[in-house]
């Protein structure tokens, strides 16, 4: 089966590691592939319901391909386990004819022997056939279903990716039993336009393309299934108005009931039986094909019939768990950073050391205060914003845990490193970086896009480095300005760059605004596009 093959190849290639603030989605997904080849139900929808706790577009892309693979592996077991139980009950045929003449001296010994190998070797194809389809019959729906989730944890930056990754997919799939299993997915997907699209198909000029819509709308099922199958009894493919008559039979209620009362008026051959059927079952009465009898019935007692419900494709909670730490070791508490505070071990500070840095905070009330001239070196506890700074800095950088790793990049209107590489957060070091930063004081223009380009290099190329396990997870931006100076300067695009820059990496950028001058809207998005937190310091 070609299952959405050409939207999902070209999305594989595309496909990053990404993370979440205290788990890189590379660790997720080691760990999603390692619990997911279980032949334990329950350890495989724990490991679907685990990575649909990152809610990232990405993470919808992967679930996809996944998807792709279960159905395809799921098909070509169900190809070769009948063509090896066909196989299967010849080979006994042959080797019970073989054993008869065995045991009648007809033959040797060694042809029947033969025979009995090729049987048993073909039994052990059956059962390992047999095996992926018990596996992989029922687990299709939760997949589904944690596409839904992963959707409803993404943030509202991200939405609109997640949602363009189904739709395209959908629109490049060929077959047509490629377009429905993307229409199955997209039913779990609690998106407006999602539900819109699913109405639009139930209504496409082709008829097998309306019947894969119904049948993605009967998985879900529920109230949100009842307006689309009562307009489908009219439509003008029989196959169509069975799929139709069938998702009221389980929908239920007063209104499906009075729909498949007019079905059954307007029907003949087949589709009255599956009428009556379906009128039976959700009544508990049998009036034939007496139209005028089910309905006075209905309008007695129709009100009294359980009446359809929305399904709910609520995410399940996570479980908490503590993190594991080897007997007699201390567990790390965190780090902090002007209130936000991470795990994390391997961190980036970017720091704003411009020409504003040197003014106050917050000038007295009532006026605007002198204006800031004093570009001397920062010290801890001063009252320049750039005095403040380094104070939380430093503060930040004493509470990293000895086998943790940091550096530190100040921007103006160029960009200054500390290390050309991550340095192991010991006391030499911090010591080391007291006196460095306490060395410079602010002056120029503000090349925030340069601090964050040099701060991404650290990480190398992300998950497909291999040397990830110890490289940079956490960034921390600290700037009271908008950018003046540097290869980009524009919001938007340093939004894009950033974009794409950590699309490997998947980095946690937490940002912080210092001060009443900031560009606070284009903090608060460059944070939560790369999954972390944004404060705005005042005071």
């Amino acid at each position: 089966m070609t299952l959405i093959r050409t939207a999902c190849a070209l999305l594989a290639l595309i496909l990053v590691n990404t993370s979440t603030p205290g788990q890189s989605f590379s660790k997720r997904k080691k760990q999603f592939e390692t619990d997911f080849a279980s032949n334990d139900q329950k350890v495989r929808a724990k490991a679907i319901a685990a990575i649909s706790e990152h809610g990232h577009p990405e993470t919808v892309r992967y679930l996809l391909t996944v998807i792709r693979d279960v159905t395809d592996k799921l098909t070509e077991a169900r190809a070769r386990w009948a063509e090896s139980t066909v196989k299967r009950t010849a080979l006994r045929r042959e080797e019970s004819r073989l054993r008869q003449l065995m045991t009648s001296g007809k033959i040797g010994k060694k042809q029947w022997e033969r025979a009995k190998a090729e049987l048993v070797e073909v039994e052990k194809r059956c059962k390992a056939y047999r095996r992926t389809i018990d596996l992989d019959s029922d687990i299709g729906v939760t997949l589904r279903k944690a596409v839904g989730w992963t959707v409803a944890r993404c943030s509202d930056a991200h939405k609109r990716d997640a949602f363009n990754a189904i739709t395209t997919a959908y629109r490049r799939a060929k077959e047509i039993e490629d377009k429905a299993d993307i229409l199955r997915v997209m039913v779990w997907v609690d998106v407006p336009e999602m539900v819109e699209i699913l109405g639009r198909e139930t209504r496409h000029r082709e008829a097998p393309t309306r019947v894969a819509a119904l049948r993605a709308i009967e998985e879900r099922g529920g109230l949100r299934a009842l307006r689309p199958a009562v307009a489908c009894l009219k439509d003008e493919s029989w196959q169509v108005r069975a799929q139709a008559i069938r998702i009221l039979r389980k929908v239920g209620g007063n209104e499906a009931a009075k729909a498949l009362c007019n079905a059954l008026e307007g029907e003949d051959g087949r589709l009255v039986t599956d009428a009556v059927t379906a009128l039976r079952k959700l009544t508990g009465q049998n009036f034939h094909d007496n139209v005028h009898l089910w309905r006075e019935w209905l309008d007695k007692n129709g009100d009294a019939l359980a009446q359809p419900t929305e399904i709910a494709n609520a995410p399940p909670l996570p479980k908490k768990r503590p993190a594991a730490v080897k007997r007699g070791a201390r567990q790390h508490a965190g780090t902090g950073f002007y209130g936000i505070n991470t795990r994390s071990k391997h961190i980036v500070y970017v720091i704003d050391f411009s020409g504003s840095m040197r003014g106050l905070l917050a000038p007295p009330r009532g006026r605007r205060g002198p204006v800031q001239t004093d570009t001397s070196p920062a010290k801890v506890g001063g009252k320049r914003k750039v005095d403040g700074v380094v104070t939380e800095l430093l503060k930040s950088i004493d509470a990293l845990p000895k086998d943790g790793t940091f550096n530190v990049i100040l921007f103006e209107t160029g960009v200054t490193v500390w290390s050309d590489k991550m340095v192991k957060a010991n006391q030499k070091s911090k010591k080391a970086i007291r006196q460095w930063v306490l060395e410079r004081g602010p002056l120029g223009a503000t090349d925030l896009f340069g601090g964050l380009e040099k701060s991404f290099g650290f990480a190398g190329r992300g998950s497909f480095d291999r040397h990830y396990a110890s490289a940079v997870d956490t960034i921390f931006l600290l700037s009271d300005g908008s950018p003046t100076a540097g290869r980009i300067q524009a919001t938007a695009e340093i939004l894009r760059e950033i974009r794409a820059l950590n699309d490997l990496r998947r980095i946690a950028l937490h940002c912080v605004g210092l001060g009443r001058a900031i560009n606070a809207g284009f903090l608060r998005r460059l944070a939560e596009e790369n999954d972390g937190e944004f404060v705005h310091v005042t005071k």
